[in-house]
């Protein structure tokens, strides 16, 4: 079966059973299990499981599966996270756990059996990163403080394995109010995202440079493209030599290759002119 699996929440409601970061990653990940008013489907799809017949066929790395317990001889919802040779290791989508079972003990998936979204998911809390290059230790209390708790959030992407990028605003607030973290845009968050989730092994300064603070050579900075360059932006840019080098900070990324930074030279300047429009914009309501 296709691993894309349909979703029909794409608000969710979950308890939040595990959560999962390291102090020197950026990435907040959490396990989570659906609202238990949906628990009668779950108990009456089970017990179809068991009684629909099993076809064996290849099922690969990522895909939708059934797998049989071998103590028990129950069969559950799972998908490969693993394979190697004739043993899988599949996760349990309606239980949170991992089985490694051998080849005889998969069978293909049905659409039908699938309609249900898995009542454990995973996912990544969306839009937030540590103030600095990591989070703190105050920062990562409040995190663990949240397993168990209740969240609401909204669902932004599905990405690959049906984990979820979601937005919780009660997160994210929080993050913020309390100076734990800063909120970035989601284009920015979501190229993030899929850079360390395609070289997870790799340091971050190697995927991603420095997001604060790095230095770029001019005609890195301002490579546009084919795109016309707007006359009101050609007058708003800082002049640079080419081939000099700037300190900057990236404030929004749109993909590796097109980016919008801010001079740290200029950083002082930059939050008198914007002090002095919100005081104006205040004084004109």
């Amino acid at each position: 079966m296709d691993s894309s699996i349909s979703t029909k929440f794409l608000d969710v409601d979950l308890k939040l059973t595990e959560i999962y970061y390291n102090p020197k990653e950026v990435l907040v990940k959490f396990q989570g299990q659906y609202s238990t008013e949906y628990e009668f489907d779950y108990h009456v799809l089970q017990n179809e499981i068991q009684q629909v017949p099993k076809v064996m066929d290849s099922v690969g790395s990522g895909d939708f599966c059934l797998v049989e317990e071998s103590n028990c001889g129950k069969w559950y919802r799972g998908r490969v996270v693993r394979k190697e040779s004739n043993i899988y290791d599949v996760f349990l989508i309606d239980h949170g756990k991992t089985l490694s079972v051998y080849e005889a003990h998969i069978a293909c998936a049905t659409e039908e059996l699938f309609q249900l979204p898995p009542k454990i998911v995973s996912g990544i809390f969306a839009n937030i990163l540590p103030v600095n290059e990591t989070w703190s230790p105050k920062a990562l209390n409040y995190f663990t403080a949240l397993k168990d708790l209740r969240i609401k959030g909204y669902i932004e992407a599905i990405l690959q394995h049906q984990t979820l990028l979601l937005d919780v605003p009660k997160v994210t607030s929080d993050i913020v109010e309390l100076n734990l973290g800063k909120l970035v845009d989601g284009d920015t968050f979501r190229l993030i995202v899929e850079m360390l989730t395609e070289c997870p092994k790799e340091p971050l300064c190697k995927q991603m440079p420095d997001l604060l603070q790095k230095k770029y050579t001019s005609s890195t900075l301002f490579n546009t493209g084919s795109e016309p360059e707007q006359p009101i932006l050609q007058s708003l840019q800082p002049h640079l030599s080419v081939g000099g080098l700037e300190k900057v900070r990236i404030s929004m990324a749109v993909s590796p290759s097109r980016f919008y930074c801010q001079l740290l030279t200029q950083q002082m300047e930059l939050d008198i002119l914007t002090a002095h429009m919100s005081s104006i914009l205040q004084h004109s309501k």
